[in-house]
């Protein structure tokens, strides 16, 4: 079997795109750096890349787009990070103005 290898999506590189799964998930660009053995400043850098390659201003506008676009595909684990909960439903018996 040949595997062929095709340009990932936005131009990025494969650290960049580790780089944006990992923040996708919430981990900051120190937590990233540790789990790469990359320095803070590198992953910024990463960031600064990704963001200019996608035409994003935010890592969560990032995140929205390869989402959207099928490049970040949440798994049941990923919920958490990638879904909006709603307000506490409020007790029972409060006051409800």
């Amino acid at each position: 079997m040949h595997e062929e290898r095709v340009p990932l999506p936005y131009g990025l590189s494969p650290r960049e795109l580790e780089v944006l799964t990992r923040a996708a998930r919430g981990q900051t660009n120190q937590a990233i750096a540790q789990a790469r053995f990359l320095s803070p400043r590198t992953v910024h850098s990463h960031i600064e890349h990704l963001l200019r390659k996608t035409g994003c201003a935010s890592r969560a506008e990032a995140t929205a787009l390869a989402v959207r676009d099928g490049v970040l595909r949440p798994t049941p684990d990923d919920l958490e990070h990638f879904v909006e909960r709603a307000p506490a439903a409020r007790e029972e018996g409060e006051d409800r103005r």
